[in-house]
């Protein structure tokens, strides 16, 4: 990848991290205003488990419809930074350790989910010198998304750990939804706040009243069909 591409992507990044808290309580509202479609979209982090062959057609529409971040599978990072560059549409990864984050952001992934390891989370300095090596590779401008959405903790817990993530270099926590506004209320307000398995358009409008900021689902289109009425 380009040092200019990637400096074009970390720019579209950025700008959009700025507002999406605004765009959230736009996108919350059913059909109030005529651009709160708009606005739900550019919060969707939609997850592709599509052919390479299919690729193509996604991502035009992914960008036809305005949809914030396309997820896609580890080998196909490239080909979908390549078809979404300059577009608005940002390309995320979810990666299982640092040897796949470092092959996601030569890639082309702007945006990175990855879970810490289990045995990191009973000590807070563990969890921040862990984080510090995440952000600290590649040049360190890619949207960073802590996944404890699948580690099974309970209540207290998720919400210690957050509480302890809050001070760490992190662009958003993802968590179950259940959770949201319990974890809101332990965050700095510089964090946002994922909400992964979204599958209806009740479910997306929930996640956001209570605080989430960017929304995980594998029906992007679907959703905003729904929220346009169609």
């Amino acid at each position: 990848m380009t040092t200019v591409r990637r400096s074009v992507e970390q720019t579209v990044s950025r700008m959009v991290r700025r507002t999406l808290r605004d765009r959230a309580g736009l996108a919350g509202l059913p059909g109030a205003r005529p651009d709160a479609v708009q606005a739900l979209a550019t919060l969707i982090d939609h997850r592709l488990a599509a052919a390479p062959a299919a690729l193509g057609p996604l991502c035009a529409e992914a960008v036809e419809r305005g949809i914030g971040c396309l997820v896609v599978p580890l080998d196909q990072v490239a080909a979908a930074a390549d078809l979404l560059a300059g577009s608005g549409c940002r390309v995320g990864a979810l990666v299982a350790g640092p040897a796949e984050l470092d092959q996601a952001l030569d890639a082309g992934a702007g945006e990175i989910e990855i879970a810490p390891p289990a045995g990191l989370l009973e000590h807070e300095s563990d969890l921040a010198e862990w984080v510090a090596t995440i952000r600290g590779r590649g040049d360190s401008g890619f949207v960073l998304k802590l996944d404890l959405a699948g580690l099974g903790l309970p209540a207290d817990a998720l919400l210690r750990v957050c509480a302890q993530a809050a001070s760490l270099p992190i662009d958003y926590l993802s968590i179950p939804a259940g959770a949201v506004a319990d974890v809101q209320r332990t965050l700095n307000p510089d964090m946002g706040i994922k909400v992964d398995g979204i599958a209806t358009l009740e479910a997306a409008r929930q996640a956001l009243a209570a605080g989430a900021s960017r929304l995980g689902t594998g029906a992007g289109p679907e959703l905003l069909d729904l929220a346009s009425g169609g």
